[in-house]
């Protein structure tokens, strides 16, 4: 069961940075499927009998029953937009609660931490929502103070606490108010209330618009999503007889919606989806996205995060939407209380930018965007987001970067080779920072770089595998071989500066950062291609095998220009195909993967161009084939001769009227024109990689710097003369 811990929730609740946001969507499933209440009937409820009190202030049981009546029903009759897309049999009537009297000498009747940290039901009556007033604040002190947590400026906690795993089923759950927080109202009361019920139904904190959220101006907190982890400074309604208007946002709707649909009703509305991906096509899981309505793009949009459903494809939708243009984005989650595997990465912020979607940024400039058009009652799909690497480095390369707060924006990285000796990581600065690396995987912000001084005043680090921290300078070096713990090793490096108490977020900070890589000299061998013609179906010709092998760096090949040495003429090729021996067979099969169709064939110069590509070849894949495949047209050159003949013979039956031998004919003849029409005009192709400006690449070690090797030897003198 994939349930959310105290320990996570509670650092969600009680922790404020300026990186600090969170994903949309729902807290406990199980692989990827959410864990639902039952909307078959009421929800039994189990509430306090004793009044919330304050230091100053006292709200009444009735009155603190009454705001929690209203809280529910803010769920249970929302409609932001004319289309109940919730369902509507998910009712908690508060007016048939049973009283229960809990107090700091008997919740752990009621509720605990299990031996895994997580909340869990424990009550006598076990299935329902129990609803507790913490008048003296010695409940929540006593169930998170054992995890160093200052509970003193925390409104409420909810958690479902129960469940029936083999139908991702909702049992049991619980809200607890603290009555000891200084400064509650009726209005703070309501505000929290709803908040927490989200929780209770399994809705996780959202990081929409975390910018307004966090700003402590409250004249634009109108588009602070309710489920944003911090009160914000919204206008409490408190007149209305039945909810608590404006509290809840279309961001907050859809992810309900998404967990309790009222039928068909979200298809009539209309939605975004897409993938986010890679350079290499692997998807991402724990990217958070955002469509935004050109019309009103803060307060009219919708969050999600990919691939929170385990299905493996990046997947991500944004639903509920109105009928329009639409942007899409994506940045990092932090400090998520969402259970992810692996872990959220801590990926660049960017937009989605149709023809230039791109992992390169020198061809998708990430702060660029397009509009998406969506209509009513339709779902405007693919719209995926390659992610850009605006933070990778080459060896010898010095960059420049901005700290404000725990981490830069930007996390950087560089792939190390094979065979590389040495990694050395460079970083300068005035201010007091610490340099951290880690192989493989992407730092989190939603597991901490480094452990905080609340939880451990020793500091360390959790993520980073490498650490440099000389106190009082920002000079640091990290030098990583194989004779290091852990040893070098052929992987992508990533690297963050660290300001461990986060004074740059008032007063941001510079620094450069440069990393060198020590290892033989990078280049891509490029073998004579072995030409082995031989009818495919259709009009596809394989003419030949070409083999690639990348050393001391792994390539980005863009474009591969093949030039036809042969002696037949290229008239009749119209196109070309180029395949990777995806099956490593060195034998073109079905299960061979289709790379490219060729941008260009000019049959007067013999050239097939290959460009657009992005294809990967790593140093530590060995030898690399691929087999390219001509489209050759049919051209027929039989003779007058065989044509009479066989026009001859087919009338000739025919007068006979004979019909099975002349269809017989008739057969023969096509079979004989399509059988020889190809073959007979491509013996004579001989495409190879000759020239060093044939093919375009870059490491992603190195860059530019690296050299071709070719193979450009003759089999005969007669082949050097051609």
């Amino acid at each position: 069961m994939n349930k959310v811990s105290v320990k996570k929730y509670v650092l969600a609740i009680a922790v404020l940075s300026l990186a600090s946001a969170w994903g949309a969507g729902f807290i406990d499933h199980e692989n990827g499927v959410p864990y639902r209440w039952s909307t078959s009937a009421p929800i039994p409820c189990f509430i306090d009998s004793d009044p919330l009190i304050n230091v100053g202030n006292s709200i009444s049981n009735p009155t603190a029953k009454g705001v929690i009546k209203k809280a529910f029903q803010s769920w249970e009759l929302l409609n932001l937009t004319g289309t109940d897309v919730v369902d509507d049999n998910l009712l908690v009537d508060t007016d048939t609660c049973q009283s229960i009297s809990v107090n700091e000498t008997n919740y752990t009747n009621y509720i605990r931490i299990d031996e895994n940290g997580f909340f869990e039901n424990i009550a006598p009556n076990n299935a329902g929502i129990y609803i507790i007033f913490d008048k003296s604040g010695l409940i929540l002190k006593g169930l998170l103070e054992p995890f160093g947590v200052n509970t003193q400026n925390i409104l409420g906690i909810a958690s479902p606490g129960k469940y029936v795993a083999a139908q991702t089923r909702i049992e049991a759950g619980f809200i607890l108010i603290n009555g000891a927080f200084s400064q509650i109202t009726v209005a703070s009361l309501a505000y929290t209330a709803t908040h927490e019920i989200g929780h209770l139904f399994n809705l996780s904190h959202t990081q929409l618009n975390f910018e307004e959220g966090l700003n402590n101006s409250a004249a634009d907190d109108n588009v602070v999503p309710l489920m944003f982890p911090y009160i914000s400074d919204k206008t409490v309604t408190l007149t209305d007889p039945n909810i608590f208007p404006g509290l809840i946002e279309r961001d907050d709707e859809f992810s309900m919606a998404f967990l309790y649909p009222n039928g068909n009703a979200l298809s009539t509305r209309a939605s975004i989806t897409g993938k986010i991906k890679r350079r290499n096509g692997e998807f991402v899981r724990g990217v958070h996205t955002i469509c935004r309505d050109n019309s009103d793009p803060r307060e009219i949009a919708i969050s999600w995060v990919s691939d929170q459903t385990y299905q493996g494809n990046g997947q991500f939708e944004c639903g509920n939407l109105d009928a329009g243009l639409y942007t899409l984005e994506i940045e990092p989650l932090a400090l998520g209380i969402n259970s992810f595997d692996p872990y959220p990465p801590f990926i660049p912020s960017e937009f989605y930018n149709q023809d230039s979607e791109s992992y390169d940024p020198d061809i998708d400039d990430r702060t660029q965007s397009t509009f998406v058009t969506v209509s009513n009652a339709q779902e405007t799909s693919n719209i995926d987001v390659l992610i850009n690497e605006d933070g990778r480095l080459f060896s010898g390369q010095t960059v420049e970067g901005t700290i404000a707060g725990e981490v830069q924006e930007l996390e950087y990285f560089i792939t190390v080779p094979a065979g590389a000796s040495s990694l050395r990581i460079d970083m300068t600065s005035s201010y007091d920072l610490s340099l951290l690396a880690r192989c493989a995987n992407e730092f989190s912000l939603t597991s901490d770089i480094t452990s905080p001084p609340y939880l451990d005043l020793s500091g360390g680090s959790q993520q980073a595998e490498y650490v440099s921290s000389t106190p009082a300078t920002g000079n640091e070096s990290i030098v990583i071989t194989k004779g290091s713990n852990p040893p070098l090793k052929a992987c992508t490096y990533h690297i963050v500066a660290n300001d461990y108490f986060a004074f740059s977020a008032v007063n941001p900070q510079t620094f450069e950062l440069t990393a060198t890589i020590q290892g033989p000299k990078p280049k891509l061998k490029i073998s004579k291609s072995e030409v082995n013609i031989k009818n495919l179906t259709g009009n596809d010709v394989y003419i030949a095998r070409q083999v690639i092998e990348a050393k001391g760096d792994d390539f980005d090949v863009s474009t591969i220009v093949f030039n036809d040495i042969g002696t037949d003429s290229m008239d009749n090729v119209t196109g070309a195909k180029l395949y990777r021996d995806t099956d490593q067979n060195g034998t073109i099969s079905e299960s061979d993967e289709l790379i490219a169709q060729s941008s260009q064939v000019d049959t007067t110069e013999r050239k097939v161009v290959f460009s657009g590509l992005s294809e990967y070849i790593s140093s530590s894949d060995g030898v690399v084939s691929y087999f390219l495949v001509y489209e050759v047209v049919s051209t027929s050159g039989y003779s007058w001769p065989l044509i009479l003949c066989l026009v001859g013979l087919i009338v000739g039956v025919g007068r006979r009227r004979k019909p099975m031998a002349f269809l017989s004919c008739v057969c023969v003849g096509f079979l004989l024109f399509i059988s020889c029409a190809k073959t007979d005009s491509v013996s004579g192709f001989e495409p190879q990689i000759n020239q060093v400006t044939s093919i375009e690449a870059r490491g992603l070690a190195f860059g530019e710097e690296f050299q071709i090797d070719l193979d450009i030897t003759f089999d005969s003198v007669s082949d050097f003369f051609d």
